[in-house]
């Protein structure tokens, strides 16, 4: 889920918009297992480790058409600064599904 940092994810609400009857956060094991990540790295760029295409990401609708989104380069010690395009079709380029909400 990609959202705007001053937004916090309302679970319940994702769930009825996607349709789903089970959505949550993923444990530690799972982070690593699919992305390769640790608690606190998680990023849309790490779509390039999930190389069985596991992974579905959600963006929130009102990043759409957005000039600059910051996102953690696989390392929560920087941020890579791009347009929502690029972020979309760097995601999608990785066979990543993408869903969109309002968040």
């Amino acid at each position: 889920m990609v959202l705007k940092k001053d937004k916090k994810a309302d679970l319940k609400s994702l769930q009825r918009q996607l349709g789903t009857s089970r959505l949550g956060f993923a444990s530690e094991e799972r982070l690593y297992k699919y992305l390769r990540l640790t608690p606190g790295e998680v990023t849309p760029l790490a779509v390039a480790n999930d190389t069985g295409h596991e992974v579905e990401v959600v963006f929130d609708a009102d990043l759409a058409g957005k000039d600059r989104i910051g996102v953690h380069p696989n390392d929560n010690t920087a941020t890579v600064w791009l347009t929502f395009e690029a972020l979309e079709k760097y995601v999608a380029h990785y066979g990543s599904i993408v869903h969109f909400a309002d968040i």
